[in-house]
């Protein structure tokens, strides 16, 4: 299984989380795929959320190097499909 396939398994957690955190969690953020012409890259969207209809919604959290399609701080909606990470600060840790 690939590590892209392994964080869409678990992703219905962090959803749960974002949904209803409790009161240790203190920072949400997740990694997504953005493509660009014939570029490829990975960044991090702080602020991520979900609509009604389960669509991701977040801010650009790093200033894109290879491609040029998004912007540092700008907000954008995405395919819950292009997720290749996600993390959770709990008590100060990594989860």
């Amino acid at each position: 299984m690939s590590m892209c396939s392994i964080v869409q398994f678990v992703l219905h957690y962090f959803e749960k989380c974002l949904r209803q955190p409790n009161p240790n969690q203190q920072y949400f953020s997740i990694k997504v795929k953005i493509e660009d012409s014939n570029k490829v890259e990975h960044i991090w969207l702080t602020e991520p959320s979900f609509d009604d209809d389960n669509n991701l919604f977040g801010v650009v959290g790093n200033k894109p190097i290879d491609v040029k399609s998004v912007k540092l701080n700008q907000n954008i909606g995405i395919d819950k499909d292009l997720v290749s990470d996600w993390m959770i600060i709990e008590n100060g840790r990594l989860i």
